[in-house]
């Protein structure tokens, strides 16, 4: 198939090489819907685009400078109402824009491979948790940590959970792994 960017000279901009930056952002809108189209550029795409990179930016620093955080949601036996395991959720809280859905900044981490390191951290800051709540004379139970399809792709996913359940002497049968639904 075939995607076509098109912007206008001078409607769009007096800048010959502006117009061509504005026809590419309108071809990767056309190949974003699907391709094999065309897309006529307007300054609503960059705007859009501006904010896109404004994001990455900050995804990447976010991870930098503690902006995530872990909640921890338990998972309780239904018949005794016993607390048999927690599953891990991250939470990013930005320092401008407040707190940031997982439905915004998940997505955002896969597709610009942000998402193996934060994933990464993710495992180990679930990890060193339950190593603390069981130093601190806590029942036994399991912490369930979700995976991205890019993470459960990674060839090294098994020697890094390894390694961090050695960093924090857990038995591997403490960590569960949730594989999300789309995979």
């Amino acid at each position: 198939g075939c995607s076509i960017g098109v912007s206008s000279y001078p409607a769009d901009s007096p800048d010959r090489k502006q117009v061509l930056q504005y026809a590419d952002i309108a071809m990767y809108r056309a190949k974003k819907n699907g391709g094999s189209s065309f897309k006529n550029f307007d300054h609503y795409m960059l705007r859009e685009t501006v904010e896109r990179i404004e994001w990455i930016n900050d995804l990447r620093l976010a991870l930098e400078r503690g902006e995530f955080r872990l909640v921890y949601q338990p998972q309780v036996e239904s018949t005794t109402r016993a607390i048999k395991g927690v599953e891990a959720l991250i939470r990013w809280r930005h320092p401008v824009k407040g707190n940031v859905s997982p439905n915004v900044f998940i997505p955002l981490a896969e597709e610009t491979g942000l998402i193996g390191q934060i994933g990464e951290w993710v495992l180990r800051e679930a990890c060193r948790q339950l190593k603390l709540w069981r130093q601190a004379g806590m029942p036994a139970c399991s912490m369930a940590v979700n995976l991205s399809v890019k993470q459960f792709e990674d060839d090294q996913l098994v020697e890094k959970i390894e390694a961090i359940l050695q960093e924090n002497g857990l038995d591997p049968s403490l960590l569960e792994l949730e594989i999300t639904e789309n995979i």
